[in-house]
């Protein structure tokens, strides 16, 4: 415990730490998922599959339950949410650019799908957490997956 404090003197402090570990480790399995893949569709749905998995994570659950804490926590707020806000834009600028590789260029969309699909991926990983099992909440992943593709098959005239 003294260990402990020393480095992390305030639970504020200790928190931050877990994001940015959690968050830094999440990116890192993005890279990973997509190393060697050409076709910017191919890793976007290889970023969707990823991105799902990391949300049930043990540490997917605790971001959400460290975002949900700064409600009511305005030390928390102050040193969490800038950490949770550069990592949100670097996310949102590579899910722009993956996008932009595959010829999809609307940007009002394109923006309003990423934020759908964190809110749709943090909503079915607290639904899973709570009980629903896999088999019920994987087909709107699945639906969340073909509305990418059809984003990009709009450029193709598809």
């Amino acid at each position: 415990r003294g260990a402990m404090l020393h480095q992390f003197p305030t639970k504020a402090q200790l928190m931050v730490a877990v994001v940015e570990a959690s968050l830094e480790a999440d990116y890192a399995a993005y890279l990973a998922a997509t190393r060697g893949m050409k076709d910017p569709l191919e890793r976007m749905l290889a970023i969707a599959d990823t991105a799902w998995a990391q949300f049930r994570k043990p540490s997917g659950i605790a971001q959400f339950e460290i975002w949900n804490a700064t409600r009511s926590d305005a030390e928390l707020a102050a040193v969490v949410l800038p950490v949770h806000d550069a990592m949100y834009a670097r996310t949102l600028d590579d899910h722009i650019r993956h996008f932009e590789e595959a010829g999809a260029t609307d940007g009002t969309d394109i923006r309003a799908l990423f934020h759908h699909n964190v809110a749709l991926l943090r909503g079915l990983a607290l639904e899973h957490l709570l009980g629903t099992p896999l088999s019920a909440l994987e087909p709107a992943v699945g639906l969340m997956k073909r509305t990418i593709v059809a984003i990009v098959g709009q450029r193709e005239g598809q």
